[in-house]
């Protein structure tokens, strides 16, 4: 064993023996452009040292965990694999993660800073001064949060690895917070972990499972319960020593604990944790039920009802908290769009300071709404627990997971909806059953007959399966709460596609208009209500609203080049010199990119005729509008950015017009082609359509709308050739002002019923 393991094993062991003294001289410098201030070096761990520091943005102190240097990629894997087990536990007895940052080779990791004192030094303490130790009861408390969450972390396939006094944290009210899941990257091949705790199978050099984090756990109550360890060291002792003599798991002989008043279902349950054979350990599931049945198990009815009371005291309290940050996040939300819709894009950083601000305060009021509801549904589970019959604690638990049914829905996580329903059907005494049992209706009518189609997610795509055909009218045909298309056939008319969403006890009454025939190259958008903004993820979202649009129609594609060229000689020579495809160069001239010959004007060389038109300001865009309008003898014009959302998105409020995941394959942005991004001809990618029939409107060009963003510019809905995937969200928004002329902005036009 080298000097450097032996270093960091005698740390493991006994925190603070492994040269403390040296630990702040050998801490890397603190990286600047975290925004952080270092207020001193906290620890240093197998992965990386850990400073505390100040963030004075939201004014908080917080700690800094950054990668040794001297170990470089994989102490930079090993720190990030730890700060995404930590980030995805979301559990009260774990740290949040902040976030991740680089700094040059370094990773950064910022937790929230946990309390000085760890159960270790309060094991030491009540070793000094027995007469201070509390009752089983308080300590069973901090066991069972421990306990939970180790459960926790393995039902999610996270391993912690090296649990251990020191590596649980205690608040004031003796609230553990369990640290350092670095554990989870150790493999096989050598010691890992602390020998006091660890399983005989990590001592002879196995990687921790999950059955050694239960070796562990009880090795920890032993100590908790007990005060003494379960393999006491000598004095003198070597590690090496230590490490041989321990091998063997015959050599365990853990003090009794009933005599200490521990219940006995309990002791055998720890007795089965720590069986040399690791397949005949429990769960840590089956750890918290019985430590959970241990503090409550031999108490009186009443004093278990007092008890459950008092949790669900609490856990009603976080549920106020819950709806009051549901309240303050959604005026923070509206403060953050007005912000950004009155800074333009070119303002300084300074002037950006208000709306980092807010953004911030949103983050927190997210973690701290997660936090409210989590709390409230671990005192209501307690509750539960403590009194199984209470009706109170059951309807409480139901109520919450409503609540995140009520959130799941509202933001499309389908997985997350279904999970909720079934806690709800679980708990609720009849409150909430028949609401997701009751069906939405919708009636119809008009003549001919109304083919019912159902909209489901098969994948990553919402697909459509026909389910019944009626003759119209129809009257309250009963549907469940969610997507539909409805397509109507009347005698000597177009079939007409109606999408419609609904939600439970909704009547929706449709009065179809269908065509004789829709134009060629237009497409029929019917009316109707549809769910419009409300994507959290969209670039300059609006609130989720249902507004009321159509009749119209709208063109299948967008312009192409070949239709604006028409267009183009069609006017006066001079007129159509100025409404031309130009570029604006920054701080120069408008440089035109189409010329005008004898016969006419000419695409130049490679560009496309079905390509999008691109490079028009809006006055070229009204006067398009015009001239069609005189052309068809209709009406035409751009569409606002409602009938723009409607016809992109249908009625249901999908992300993307295939569903609500995202490939770059599926529709033309920037990471589309294999080359660098460039235009292609329109309808080139078969999954960007809309409910209504309209093609790229995730990917192709930026569209124009008549709809006012700012004082100085107008709305641009719809994702380009360039665009990211953020911008391909349907609910994405973006302005440009009226002369703009970019290569990558396209319109398509809209006709009024």
């Amino acid at each position: 064993m080298s000097h450097d393991e032996l270093d960091d094993l005698l740390e493991r062991m006994v925190p603070g023996s492994g040269h403390r003294s040296l630990i702040d001289a050998d801490a890397p410098p603190f990286p600047a452009g975290l925004g952080l201030q270092p207020l001193g070096v906290l620890a240093r761990g197998s992965t990386g040292w850990v400073f505390r520091a100040n963030d004075p943005l939201l004014d908080r102190v917080v700690a800094v965990k950054i990668s040794r240097p001297d170990q470089g990629a994989e102490a930079r894997e090993a720190l990030l694999a730890e700060a995404r087990a930590t980030a995805s536990l979301a559990h009260p007895a774990v740290l949040p993660v902040h976030r991740v940052a680089a700094a040059g080779k370094l990773l950064c990791v910022i937790f929230a800073l946990g309390p000085e004192t760890t159960l270790a030094h309060r094991l030491a303490d009540w070793r000094r001064a027995p007469e201070s130790v509390g009752p089983v009861s308080e300590r069973l408390s901090i066991l069972h949060q421990v306990a939970q969450a180790i459960a926790a972390a393995h039902r999610q396939g996270l391993i912690h690895g090296d649990l251990k006094p020191a590596n649980v944290a205690l608040d004031d009210d003796a609230h553990p917070y369990v640290l350092d899941w670095s554990g989870l990257l150790q493999r096989g091949g050598r010691f890992s972990g602390t020998p006091e705790f660890a399983a005989p199978e990590q001592l002879q050099g196995e990687a921790p499972t999950e059955a050694s984090d239960v070796f562990a756990l009880a090795a920890v109550a032993w100590e908790l319960l007990s005060l003494r360890p379960l393999r006491p060291a000598r004095a003198r002792e070597t590690v090496a020593a230590y490490l041989a003599r321990h091998a063997d798991p015959r050599t365990l002989q853990p003090v009794a604990l009933e005599p200490l008043g521990v219940d006995p279902t309990l002791v055998a349950c720890l007795q089965a944790a720590i069986d040399p054979d690791p397949s005949a350990r429990p769960g840590a599931d089956q750890l918290v039920e019985t430590i959970a049945s241990a503090r409550t198990g031999r108490a009186e009815a009443t004093r278990r009802a007092e008890a459950a009371a008092a949790e669900l005291q609490i856990a009603r309290r976080q549920l106020v908290a819950f709806h009051e940050r549901e309240r303050r996040l959604e005026e923070a939300k509206r403060v953050i769009m007005v912000q950004r819709s009155t800074i333009p894009p070119h303002a300084p950083p300074r002037a950006r300071e208000a709306l980092w601000r807010t953004e911030a305060r949103v983050h927190g009021l997210i973690e701290a709404q997660a936090g409210a509801w989590t709390e409230a549904l671990e005192h209501a589970v307690t509750a539960a627990n403590l009194c199984p019959d209470d009706d109170d604690a059951h309807a409480l638990i139901a109520e919450l997971w409503w609540e995140r049914l009520r959130m799941a829905e509202a933001r499309g996580y389908v997985g997350e909806r279904r999970l909720a329903e079934a806690r709800v059907r679980r708990h609720d005494r009849g409150r909430y059953t028949d609401l997701m049992d009751t069906e939405a209706s919708v009636s119809v009518s008009g003549s001919g007959t109304v083919e019912v189609i159902q909209v489901e997610r098969e994948g990553h795509h919402l697909v459509e399966r026909p389910l019944s055909t009626h003759p119209l009218p129809a009257e309250r045909l009963p549907l469940a709460p969610g997507s539909w298309v409805l397509r109507v056939c009347a005698p000597n008319r177009a079939p007409l596609r109606i999408p419609i969403a609904l939600d439970r006890l909704e009547h929706l009454q449709i009065d179809p208009t269908p065509l004789e025939v829709v134009p060629a190259g237009w497409c029929l958008v019917p009316a109707g209500p549809f769910r419009m903004g409300g994507d959290e993820h969209a670039q300059q979202p609006i609130e989720r609203c249902t507004p009321w649009l159509g009749p119209l129609l709208m063109q299948r594609t967008p312009v192409t080049s070949a239709d604006y060229l028409a267009f183009l000689d069609a006017q006066p020579p001079d007129l159509a010199c100025e409404l031309a495809p130009a570029t604006t160069l920054i701080h120069g001239p408008v440089v035109p990119l189409w010329t005008r010959g004898a016969s006419g004007w000419r695409l130049p060389s490679g560009w496309h005729p079905d390509w999008p038109i691109t490079g028009i300001g809006l006055v070229a865009v009204e006067a398009y509008a015009a001239w069609l309008s005189r052309q068809l003898g209709r009406r035409v014009r751009l569409p606002t950015e409602e009938e723009w959302e409607k016809g992109a998105r249908g009625a249901d409020g999908r992300i993307f017009p295939w569903g609500d995941a995202f490939d770059p394959a599926w529709c033309h942005m920037a990471s589309s082609l294999t080359c660098a991004p460039r235009p292609l001809p329109v309808g080139s990618f078969e999954a960007d359509r809309s409910p209504h029939g309209l093609a790229d409107v995730a990917g192709g060009v930026r569209e124009w709308t008549s709809s006012v963003l700012t004082v100085d510019r107008y709305v641009v809905r719809g994702g380009g050739w360039a665009s990211e995937a953020s911008a391909c969200r349907l609910a994405s928004r973006s302005g440009v002002p009226a002369d703009a002329r970019l290569p990558d902005l396209g319109f398509r036009l809209v006709s009024d019923l």
